[in-house]
C-alpha cells in the first residue's frame, strides 16, 4: 500500500511497481488543535503546510519546514523533507513532536504525546520521520510552530565562479550571523529562470545566492544585509541587490521559489525524462562536488543544473 497526500513528491515513493493499492489521505485534511500557550499544533496528514501557515500568521505564528508549493504534511513527514528554511530551522525532524500512526497489520499506535521533552523509551518519531511510509500510515501529527519572522527581506547576489560564491556563505556563517536562508543557483538555473519569465526582472546569468534576513526591527535588518553586502563585494560579487519593501521581497524571492518549474520549461521535447537527486556534503567541498557533477552533465549532453541549500550544504541536482 502507497500513502497519498499532495502528490508534489520527485523521489518517486508514490510510484506504484508491483500492482500496490493507492491510498488517498485527501478527506484527512483538517487542522485539529492550535495550542498557543504550548507553542504545538495538532494535525492531519492532508493539512498543506501553506494553509497550516496561513491559520498561524493570524496567531503570529510559523511552521517552518517549506519543501515546496503544494506539499502536505503526511508526505513531508514520510519524506522528512527539508527546505530553503533548513539552514535556520532545521528540517522535518526536528519539528515533528509525536504521531499517530497504522501499522500493516492494523495495530494503531501514537510514538510520543505534545510534551517537548522526554526521556523515556525509544525515540520512535524519528524513527518513522523519513521512512518513505515503509513503517506506516500518519494519520495525524503533534507539530511545534515557532514565532513568525519579522521583518523579512531579501538579497541576491550574483558572483563570477561558484567558488566565490561558496567562500562568502562559509564566511557568513562563521561569522557568527545566522540568516533565514541561503540558497545557491547555478548559471544554468538563472539562465532557465530568465527564460521561464516568473520573475519581474532578469538576472544575471552567474553563480548566485539568494539571502533571506529577518529582525526585530527594520535597522537591524539593514546591518544583517550590510555585513552580507561587505562579505559578498570582499568575494567579487558583481551585482547586489536588496529588497526594500514587502513586496520587492517577495518579489526576489519568487526567482528561488519557482527554480524547479523553470528548469522544467527548458524540456528540449515534451517526451524528455526529468530527473533530480539530492546530495549532502560539508559546505567547504560544495563548490568541488557542483564542479564535479557539471563536468559530469557536459559530458553526458544532458541539460542539468544545481541549486541547493548552501547554508546547510545540501545540494540538488537536476537533469533531463
Amino acid at each position: 500500500m502507497i500513502a497519498f497526500s499532495g502528490g508534489t513528491s520527485l523521489e518517486g515513493t508514490l510510484a506504484a511497481e508491483n500492482s500496490e493499492v493507492c491510498i488517498d489521505f485527501k478527506r484527512m485534511n483538517k487542522i485539529l488543535s492550535v495550542h498557543q500557550d504550548d507553542m504545538d499544533v495538532v494535525v492531519q496528514p492532508a493539512v498543506g503546510y501553506e494553509d497550516l501557515n496561513k491559520t498561524l500568521s493570524t496567531l503570529g505564528l510559523f511552521f517552518p519546514p517549506d519543501p515546496g508549493p503544494g506539499a502536505q504534511i503526511g508526505g513531508m513527514i514520510g519524506q522528512g523533507c527539508s527546505g530553503t528554511n533548513a539552514y535556520r530551522y532545521g528540517t522535518m525532524k526536528d519539528w515533528v513532536l509525536g504521531l499517530t500512526v497504522v501499522l500493516a497489520d492494523g495495530t494503531i499506535i501514537k510514538t510520543r504525546h505534545r510534551p517537548r521533552k522526554s526521556s523515556a523509551g525509544y525515540d520512535l518519531t524519528r524513527l518513522f520521520v523519513a521512512s518513505e511510509g515503509t513503517l506506516g500510515f500518519v494519520t495525524e501529527a503533534s507539530l511545534k510552530v515557532t514565532i513568525k519572522p519579522k521583518n523579512i527581506r531579501i538579497a541576491v547576489a550574483s558572483f563570477p565562479t561558484l567558488q566565490k560564491a561558496v567562500n562568502t556563505t562559509i564566511q557568513i556563517t562563521s561569522s557568527g550571523h545566522v540568516l533565514e536562508a541561503m540558497e545557491l543557483l547555478d548559471n544554468t538555473t538563472m539562465h532557465a529562470i530568465n527564460k521561464a519569465g516568473y520573475t519581474d526582472e532578469p538576472y544575471a546569468e552567474e553563480s548566485t545566492v539568494f539571502f533571506k534576513f529577518c529582525g526585530d526591527s527594520p535597522q537591524s535588518v539593514q546591518r544583517q544585509i550590510d555585513h552580507v553586502q561587505n562579505i559578498a563585494l570582499a568575494n567579487s560579487c558583481g551585482y547586489f541587490k536588496r529588497s526594500t519593501t514587502d513586496d520587492e521581497a517577495t518579489s526576489l524571492w519568487q526567482a528561488r521559489k519557482t527554480a524547479l518549474w523553470s528548469l522544467l520549461a527548458l524540456k528540449r521535447d515534451p517526451a524528455d525524462d526529468f530527473l533530480s537527486a539530492d546530495v549532502a556534503v560539508p559546505i567547504s567541498r560544495l563548490a568541488d562536488i557542483i564542479d564535479e557533477t557539471k563536468k559530469a552533465l557536459d559530458k553526458s549532453g544532458l541539460v542539468g543544473s544545481c541549486l541547493g541549500h548552501v547554508g546547510d550544504g545540501r545540494n540538488l541536482l537536476y537533469g533531463q
